[in-house]
């Protein structure tokens, strides 16, 4: 089946062992299978491959300065975010963002709401951003073309298609917004 895109708040409480009673505020979490838009300053990362998404939203919970982090999906490498410094909760529609290569984790206490007409203003923006993109990810995929393993040529032409088929169908239903 297809991979599924929600931005659900996710609990992760249930994953965790229960601590002595320790006043530990109550984080909740929005899972989105995409990048933001905007990611702010990075904090930290980890390549090592081992992490789990469990042990990332501990981490981020317990640095005040965190206020989520973004995971590569293949790798399982993660970039925690420094809150304040411009992460939003728009999320990208180009081909790369929605590849279901990236899931984006960020706690809703942490990062402030955009009000409806700052996201109106963007909304124009966002749009000649994401024709750029666009033009950034043709010409991405004529280089990776290029230099994909062999053994991953099928696997990432998969990737593509799906990529490809859901970017075209979020640009339909823009259209029929705007």
């Amino acid at each position: 089946g297809g991979r599924a895109f929600d931005d659900g708040g996710y609990d992760f409480s249930d994953f965790f062992a229960p601590k002595q009673q320790t006043q530990h505020p109550k984080f909740t979490w929005v899972r989105t299978v995409a990048l933001p838009m905007f990611e702010g300053k990075e904090i930290s990362n980890n390549m090592d491959g081992v992490l789990t998404v469990q042990e990332a939203a501990r981490a981020a919970e317990s640095d005040p300065q965190c206020c989520g982090f973004v995971r590569q999906v293949t790798e399982n490498w993660y970039y925690w975010k420094r809150a304040e410094t411009g992460f939003s909760r728009i999320f990208r529609q180009d081909a790369a963002s929605v590849s279901g290569e990236w899931e984006t984790f960020y706690m809703q206490e942490r990062v402030p709401a955009v009000s409806a007409s700052a996201s109106e203003r963007h909304k124009v923006a966002l749009v000649a951003q994401q024709n750029a993109e666009r033009e950034g990810w043709e010409w991405h995929l004529k280089m990776m073309n290029q230099t994909v393993k062999p053994s991953l040529k099928k696997h990432w032409r998969e990737a593509i298609v799906k990529a490809d088929e859901i970017y075209s169908a979020k640009q339909q239903q823009q259209q029929q917004v705007v």
